[in-house]
């Protein structure tokens, strides 16, 4: 009988052990987004499906085109720049950007 008691005891403090553990509050953290800004807090590259970028020479003359695609329809921007090398390293010729709200941007300069 006393092995009986003990044993209910026991799992009755298991038990509550359990409860009390299963019970806990979990904190949690989440990024504030400042609406004074209009700031955005999204992963790009998560949404991107494609993106390509291509370059043709031709004598004196070049093509560049640039192009993304994205999962869902979202703002788009694209930034390309024609660069020069110099001994010190690169200088911009040439820039040309895009945005667009939409599933595919794209630029193309000659």
């Amino acid at each position: 009988m006393l092995k009986l008691k003990n044993f209910s005891k026991e799992f009755f403090l298991i038990f509550l052990s359990f409860m009390m553990l299963l019970s806990c509050p979990l904190c949690v953290h989440a990024a504030t987004i400042d609406n004074d800004n209009n700031s955005q807090i999204e992963l790009m590259y998560t949404t991107i499906e494609t993106n390509r970028s291509s370059i043709s020479i031709s004598g004196i003359k070049s093509t560049c085109t640039a192009s993304m695609t994205a999962k869902k329809s979202t703002t788009l921007k694209i930034k390309m720049e024609l660069q020069k090398k110099k001994s010190s390293g690169y200088e911009t010729v040439e820039t040309w950007t895009s945005s667009k709200t939409g599933v595919m941007s794209w630029v193309r300069k000659l």
